[in-house]
């Protein structure tokens, strides 16, 4: 049985509804919040197995976020990393990577998207040298 920890990031509320609702229902816990900055500090207050996070923020692209949580938890334990984009772009792809985004999921995130990216994600977990997949649902 796998028990995550997600912390979801978007700044569109109705996403963050629709995505929330579908990850309880997998049976895992979810917290939201609408801003990098609010990721920070979620992080710095709870331990997360996944961080979904869009790709553009206010005031911070995803892949920025990525690198500034893995630099603030340090040598600690570093939640998986699913990006979340409506545009398929190779830069955007190139930069998750570069950042240590493990998945990138194109909007709109389907169920079966998004559950595979989770439990794909978990099956990774012990195997971090990244490869970055694509899933379009």
């Amino acid at each position: 049985v796998v028990n995550l920890v997600v912390l979801m990031v978007d700044d569109d509320a109705a996403s963050c509804l629709v995505a929330r609702r579908m990850v309880q229902n997998f049976g895992f816990e979810c917290d939201v919040t609408h801003s990098g900055e609010g990721a920070l500090q979620a992080v710095s207050r709870r331990e997360y197995s996944v961080v979904l996070l869009d790709t553009y923020l206010p005031n911070m692209k995803g892949w920025e976020l990525a690198t500034e949580i893995r630099r603030m938890i340090g040598n600690s334990p570093c939640p998986r990393m699913v990006a979340m984009t409506s545009i398929r772009q190779r830069a955007v792809e190139e930069s998750c990577l570069r950042a240590g985004i493990d998945t990138i999921l194109l909007k709109p995130v389907s169920r079966e998207g998004l559950r595979s990216a989770l439990i794909e994600n978990e099956s990774k977990k012990e195997n971090r040298k990244h490869s970055c997949s694509v899933l379009a649902f």
